[in-house]
């Protein structure tokens, strides 16, 4: 559903189930420059993680794995994935620190997400707080290794099909 967004935008998509074994010869086949981790099972409201942290660990790690497999077979430059820029309790941390450390021996780059507020989010109002306070939760990220680093982008002339497995 969001594939002619990102198309009219110049970014050309490969539409796949990240655990789906066609994953990798999809992507292969593509030859992207860089592969980009946007994949969450974040549900739609915030109440609801406990329900869907196996989930959204399992895409921190075999979602990482699969898509870096991918990447590799398609000889991607770079690898650039989505994390979290405070701390996850338990096992949703062991699941990001896979994430990162994997996504930095690519190599790769990792960005790290903080909370986002306003419409359409989990905190449409601009706040965290039934107060009405503007406090943000959470605590530092679980390491602390930034990189800085220029990656290749294809220009919207470079469009190519959008692939699916």
């Amino acid at each position: 559903e969001r594939v002619p967004w990102l198309l009219s935008v110049g970014a050309v998509p490969v539409v796949c189930d990240v655990f789906d074994s066609e994953l990798v010869g999809a992507v292969a086949d593509f030859g992207p420059d860089v592969v980009v981790h946007q994949l969450t099972d974040l549900p739609a409201k915030a109440a609801m993680i406990p329900l869907k942290v196996m989930g959204l660990n399992r895409v921190r790690t075999a979602g990482t794995d699969a898509l870096i497999a991918a990447a590799r077979a398609a000889g991607a430059e770079r690898f650039v994935a989505q994390s979290v820029a405070f701390g996850a309790p338990g096992p949703a941390r062991k699941a990001v620190e896979h994430l990162e450390a994997a996504t930095l021996a690519y190599p790769g780059v990792v960005l790290r997400y903080g909370y986002f507020y306003g419409p359409g989010t989990w905190y449409p109002d601009g706040t965290d707080r039934t107060d009405g306070s503007d406090d943000r939760p959470g605590e530092p990220a679980p390491s602390e290794s930034p990189r800085v680093q220029r990656i290749p982008v294809r220009r919207p002339g470079d469009a190519r099909e959008t692939p699916e497995c």
